[in-house]
């Protein structure tokens, strides 16, 4: 058999962010915002892009379609381009960015808001290219049995975050149903699942807090940062992994918006943790 020279490229992760609250992350890329959203009185934003590894990085800018499942995992649409697509009312630059380490790079978006009421969405991804070595050298080349198959994985890497066009519509509300302690624990945890009912033409976006107590006794056990239900689908599952000692105890379970600085409460549940 001649000798054979393959590298194949894995796309290891397309993430939205959650986590930290003023960035998304992927490997080595973050970027200073989790989502931008445009409306009549928004047209520009600023995105900055941040190389955060050791070595420079070539990262490749593009508009892609994703959707979102009712566990709330969100995985791209391919070609597919739905009616919601936000992709041809949005301008962006530069496509295309080599950052030294450290280094940090600014992206313009301007959008044209659509005259037709309702919400759109496409999201804009940054995906770290192969370095120009990231396949076999004539030396290893030379090393490979001229039987045999060599084959090298090349790791990239690609965060994204939503484009969101609103225009003629209320903010959406939303309610917390089926509560319920969901069955199997993670890491000796017991788990809290819930439904978040979406209401209303648009998205939500905000953050989950299991509260005990009030007033200077007020504990948040545990929060998820980043939880948004998209209009695709109606309601969106969320499990909660509660501390060990939350058994036993009265809790809130709370909806708190992350569209605004004063991160009000969209939704509010109580139970007692059995």
């Amino acid at each position: 058999m001649g000798r054979v020279r393959a590298a194949l490229g894995a796309m290891l992760s397309i993430a939205m962010l959650a986590g930290n609250p003023a960035a998304a992350q992927s490997g080595n890329v973050s970027l200073s915002h989790h989502r931008l959203v445009f409306d009549e009185g928004t047209r520009t934003a600023t995105l900055y892009i941040v190389n955060r590894g050791d070595t420079a990085v070539t990262y490749r800018v593009d508009m892609i379609e994703m959707e979102m499942n009712a566990d709330g995992a969100i995985t791209p649409l391919g070609n597919q381009v739905p009616d919601t697509s936000a992709s041809a009312f949005v301008d962006f630059t530069p496509r295309r960015i080599a950052l030294a380490p450290r280094q940090s790079q600014a992206i313009k978006v301007r959008a044209r808001v659509p005259a037709s009421p309702g919400e759109r969405r496409s999201h804009l991804a940054i995906t770290a290219q192969p370095a120009d070595d990231a396949g076999f050298s004539p030396e290893e080349i030379a090393r490979v049995n001229p039987s045999s198959i060599s084959v090298r994985v090349s790791s990239l890497f690609s965060v994204s975050i939503p484009i969101i066009l609103r225009t003629g519509i209320d903010g959406a509300g939303v309610t917390i149903e089926s509560l319920r302690m969901a069955s199997g624990r993670e890491q000796e945890r017991p788990v809290l699942a819930f439904d978040l009912v979406r209401q209303g033409e648009g998205s939500v976006y905000g953050d989950v807090e299991i509260v005990a107590g009030s007033g200077k006794n007020r504990e948040v056990l545990e929060s998820i940062r980043g939880i948004a239900v998209y209009p695709e689908i109606a309601r969106r599952t969320v499990r909660v992994a509660l501390p060990e000692d939350s058994v036993g105890r009265a809790v809130r379970v709370v909806y708190r918006n992350r569209e605004n600085v004063a991160g009000n409460e969209l939704a509010a549940t109580a139970l007692n943790v059995p």
